[in-house]
Order: C-alpha cells, then structure tokens, then sequence
C-alpha cells in the first residue's frame, strides 16, 4: 500500500506545508507499481485486483492504466476474462521511462524562490538540488521494472 504523508503546521493566519524534496507524484508511482504487478502475472490482471493490491482508487489507477495503455506499455482486454498485460518486456523500461510518461522531464536547474531575478550572486543552495535530481535521474534510468518485479513479496 503506498501512503504519502504531508505535514501540515497550523499557526494562526498562517499555513505552513512542509513539501519533498524530489517529488514523485501517486499517478506516477501508481503506474511504476502497475507495471511491476502486471510483469510478475503470467496471465492477464484486472485493475481492480492491481487497485486492491496497491490500496488505491480504481478511478484514479483506471487514469494511469489508459495513460500506459496509449504510450504502449500495457495492452487491455475486455470482459470477464479480460485485463492487462505487458507489450514491453520487462527489462526494457526503465522507471525513468515511466517517470517522464507520466510527470515529464526533471528540472535540473531550478529556483522556486527567485528564477532568473534572483537577487545573490550565488545559488543559498549551492548545487545541492542539481546534484540530488542527477542522482534520481540516473537511478531511475538503471532501474527496470524487472528488478521492481523482483521485489514483489
């Protein structure tokens, strides 16, 4: 079950949210789970059983399982003894090929402060966010949903 926690402080008239550092978003965490399930099932899945597999919303993981669909990752089949089953192999998708599909290409340079009128001469955050999204760039382009399929208990 994939469960995302936000902290939420309450000060009056004001409302801090403590966000991630490198943010994976449900749909695409959804779509790298999907597709690890659908690779460890020899036979077609339905979304419902992928639903109560990974404790999310069929609606929402129905979104994610058409967007893997139209890009070519899934094929879907109707009826009772339909479901889903992989058009890729395995050990041809990367989790970066999913992140991309699904959030689009990482910014490495980034300021959500300033942009380009930053008034310091040099980044408060030296090269830190470069350095942390280049790391998750190049897991995610070494890990495959084969090695995520392995992990399956």
């Amino acid at each position: 079950m994939i469960k995302y926690v936000y902290l939420r402080i309450q000060i009056p008239n004001y409302v801090i949210k403590m966000g991630r550092l490198i943010h994976l978003s449900e749909a695409a965490s959804l779509a790298i789970h999907c597709l690890a399930l659908v690779a460890s099932n020899e036979k077609s899945i339905k979304a419902s059983a992928m639903a109560k597999q990974l404790g999310a919303s069929r609606n929402h993981l129905a979104k994610v399982l058409q967007q893997l669909v139209r890009h070519n990752y899934l094929s879907s089949t109707r009826g009772p003894n339909g479901g889903f089953t992989l058009r890729v192999a395995p050990g041809d998708i990367s989790l970066y090929d999913v992140y991309e599909l699904m959030e689009g290409k990482p910014e490495l340079e980034y300021c959500g402060a300033h942009g380009d009128d930053c008034p310091f001469a040099d980044c408060v955050y030296g090269n830190i966010r470069e350095k942390l999204t280049s790391e998750f760039v190049t897991f995610f382009k070494n890990r495959k949903i084969s090695d995520v399929k392995a992990l399956i208990r």
